[in-house]
């Protein structure tokens, strides 16, 4: 009774509904947090379910109704108000098959579809977003619907995709797990933001056709162009104007404006606050106009000038000890930065397996000519414990993954904390510096691993990573 009772039909407006739960569904949930605490909104989420009860991470998210129910039921729709929602995320799991995704993403679509046809739609799913025939414009085109009935808005975010690219991104650029959480969360938001400023002012043409920007009381001008280069210099990012009439006109989109002058309403543009635009915009058309300086002979010696020329890798040699997801997807992206790769994997699989998994990849990159032929792959078993096996290949590599077996369902962190421990010391035996990722399930178990390195002085880089956090922070 008590259960019937808290599955209730919801009268609830202007709600997101999040239909489903997956590894990343933790982070998604963290982050629409975050963002309504920083926007002072109040967020109203329902999660629907097929789950009796509520996933654990919910105990303490008393701000997230739960409802039980199946994505593709019309009746489960109608208990969560559907109709009445202003957004819905679908999150798809990860542990079914590319096929099996395909066919929920399709279905479920179509359900949410007939119980809310304009609602705008986020999908969350494993698998790839490519189109599977040569004529559909995107994966979840409907064949029969010859009048667009289903040309509503839809964002599908393929976890595979972002995976493969923050994995390669982080590979090349160690410290793009940083960058990436300060750029998802509007950490910056008291800091900087989009301001519109009263302006009263003429744009006119001069007589190279170039657009000058006056200032409101006429006497001084600049080139709208140079005005904004020097602009950026000072921390403001003008990127466009309101006319006479009301209308935003982006400064790139000036150009197609044929006539010899503007009125300036208001300038647009991005800040610490709306007075930092006036009196930067200001400052800049008053000051005299640099004279730029004649291009400087760049020395042969580069030494002089205290700079370096960093020249990428020719070869990436990358062992991979356990299972990475989007393998191929990932070597395809990093064969975009470097000549040629050299790929060993260690993990707990029998002859058999790993020959299918061998065969798997090549012919993955096979479906791109020539990319097999810069790729060499070499897949060993190992069971996690043999850690004198790795010298040779530790010393041979310059990037090393740490993940989870692949016929393991348990967390890993404590395996791949083991193996880390190991390979931090045949660094140091062997003096060579290969860049070490181990790829944790939760920030809780990166966080106290990176605590733990912290403390220590290191012979080589190690970067704690998790990917399923990057997806779930994209998809919030």
């Amino acid at each position: 009774l008590m259960r019937r009772l808290r599955n209730e039909d919801l009268l609830i407006k202007n709600h997101m509904a999040i239909l489903g739960w997956s590894p990343a569904s933790p982070y998604i949930l963290d982050q629409l947090r975050i963002i309504s605490d920083r926007t002072f909104t109040r967020l109203k989420v329902v999660l629907l379910h097929h789950d009796d009860h509520p996933p654990a991470a919910l105990i303490n998210e008393k701000w997230v109704t739960y409802r039980q129910g199946k994505i593709d039921s019309s009746v489960d729709l109608e208990r969560i108000n559907m109709i009445e929602a202003k957004q819905a995320l679908m999150v798809l799991p990860s542990n079914e098959s590319e096929s099996v995704s395909l066919s929920h993403a399709f279905y479920n679509m179509l359900a949410v579809r007939t119980a809310n046809r304009h609602i705008k739609l986020s999908i969350a799913l494993p698998g790839m977003d490519h189109p599977r025939l040569n004529t559909h414009q995107h994966m979840l085109q409907v064949g029969w619907d010859n009048i667009g009935h289903y040309n509503e808005p839809t964002v599908v975010l393929s976890e595979a995709d972002f995976r493969a690219t923050a994995l390669c991104n982080i590979l090349r650029y160690s410290d793009f797990d940083q960058v990436l959480q300060r750029l998802m969360i509007p950490e910056l938001m008291d800091e900087s933001a989009v301001h519109m400023v009263n302006w009263e002012a003429e744009l006119k043409r001069d007589e190279s056709n170039a657009w000058l920007l006056f200032t409101p009381d006429g006497q001084y001008s600049n080139g709208i162009l140079a005005l904004q280069a020097q602009l950026f210099e000072r921390g403001v990012i003008l990127f466009g104007i309101i006319s006479e009439d009301w209308e935003t006109i982006p400064i790139y989109n000036l150009d197609d404006q044929y006539v010899e002058s503007l009125i300036v309403r208001a300038l647009m543009g991005i800040a610490i606050s709306d007075s930092a635009i006036y009196d930067e915009t200001v400052y800049c058309i008053r000051q005299p106009h640099p004279v730029a300086d004649e291009a400087a002979a760049c020395p042969d010696d580069l030494d002089t000038l205290g700079l370096s020329l960093h020249e990428p890798e020719e070869k990436m040699r990358l062992l991979v000890m356990g299972w990475v997801g989007s393998l191929p997807l990932l070597l395809k992206r990093l064969l975009r930065f470097y000549h040629a790769l050299d790929l060993v994997i260690f993990d707990d699989l029998t002859i058999e397996q790993s020959n299918q998994e061998q065969a798997y990849l090549e012919r993955r990159l096979a479906e791109e000519p020539g990319l097999e032929d810069l790729v060499t792959i070499q897949i060993e078993s190992w069971n996690f414990n043999d850690m004198e096996r790795l010298r040779s290949h530790i010393v041979h590599s310059n990037h090393v993954i740490l993940s989870r077996p692949k016929g393991m369902n348990e967390s890993a962190y404590a395996m791949i904390s083991t193996v880390l421990s190991h390979i931090t010391t045949i660094c140091r035996d062997e003096d060579v510096h290969p860049k070490v990722f181990p790829l944790l399930d939760y920030r809780a178990q990166a966080g106290m691993l990176q605590k733990e390195l912290s403390q220590y002085e290191l012979p080589t880089e190690v970067h704690v990573t998790v990917p399923n956090e990057f997806y779930g922070v994209f998809v919030a």
